[in-house]
C-alpha cells in the first residue's frame, strides 16, 4: 500500500505506538492469562446455541437451502481488495471541501492502515447483496459566486442571463470511493471512456 513515508509513520506509531499506557486490569484481575481465559469463556457463551434443538433445526434448514444456491455473477476475480481502495484515496485531491459528514480527504488518507481493508469488505458486502447505504445516495449543491465583485443577482448580456454563480455538489466520500474503485475493477466492461483515476 502506497503512503507518505514518514507521515504514514507518524500516523501508525500514534494509534500503535507501544510506549502507549495499556490496560492491564480487567475485572479487578491484572495476569494477562487469566484475563485472556475470562474473555475466552465470555465470548464462547455469547457465541454458543441457547438452544440444541433450535440450533439443529436451523442448521438443517440452513442445509436445504444451501443445495439450491445460486452463487452472484461476482466471482474472486471482480471483488475490491484493499490495495485497489487505498490506491483510490491516496489518488484523492487534498485541501477539497469536506462531505456532508464533514469528512475530508485528509481525514482517509492519513487515518488507520485498516480503513482500505475495511472499505474493500463493506463494498463486496454492498455488491454481494445489490444495495448500497441510503446515505451514499445523499448530496447537497452549494451556490459559490464566481466573481467577488458579483452581487447575487445576473447580469443580461444580449438577451442572454450570465450565470454569476456555479454549483458545487457535495456527495458523500465513501460513495465517491465506491464509484472510483468500481470502474478502476471493471474497467473492461467500459470500452468507450476510462474512468479509473
Amino acid at each position: 500500500m502506497k503512503k507518505q513515508g514518514s507521515l504514514f509513520w507518524k500516523c501508525w506509531n500514534s494509534k500503535l505506538d507501544k510506549s502507549k499506557e495499556m490496560v492491564n486490569n480487567v475485572d479487578g484481575v491484572t495476569d494477562s492469562a487469566v484475563i485472556a481465559d475470562h474473555l475466552v469463556c465470555h465470548f464462547s457463551k455469547a457465541c454458543s446455541s441457547n438452544n440444541a434443538t433450535t440450533a439443529s433445526q436451523l442448521k438443517r434448514t440452513y442445509d436445504d437451502m444451501r443445495k439450491d444456491y445460486c452463487s452472484s455473477w461476482v466471482d474472486n476475480t471482480s471483488k475490491f481488495d484493499a490495495e485497489l481502495v487505498d490506491s483510490v484515496i491516496s489518488k484523492m485531491k487534498k485541501a477539497k471541501a469536506s462531505d456532508l459528514d464533514s469528512i475530508t480527504a485528509e481525514h482517509l488518507q492519513f487515518c488507520s492502515a485498516m480503513l482500505p481493508c475495511v472499505l474493500a469488505k463493506l463494498f463486496n458486502l454492498c455488491i454481494s447483496a445489490g444495495c448500497v447505504p441510503a446515505s451514499f445516495g445523499r448530496s447537497y449543491k452549494v451556490q459559490i459566486l464566481k466573481d467577488k465583485n458579483a452581487v447575487f443577482s445576473k447580469t443580461i448580456t444580449d438577451g442572454f442571463a450570465v450565470e454569476v454563480e456555479r454549483g458545487v455538489n457535495l456527495f458523500d466520500f465513501l460513495s465517491n470511493i465506491l464509484t472510483l474503485s468500481m470502474a478502476c475493477l471493471f474497467l473492461s466492461h467500459f470500452v468507450t471512456i476510462n474512468v479509473c483515476i
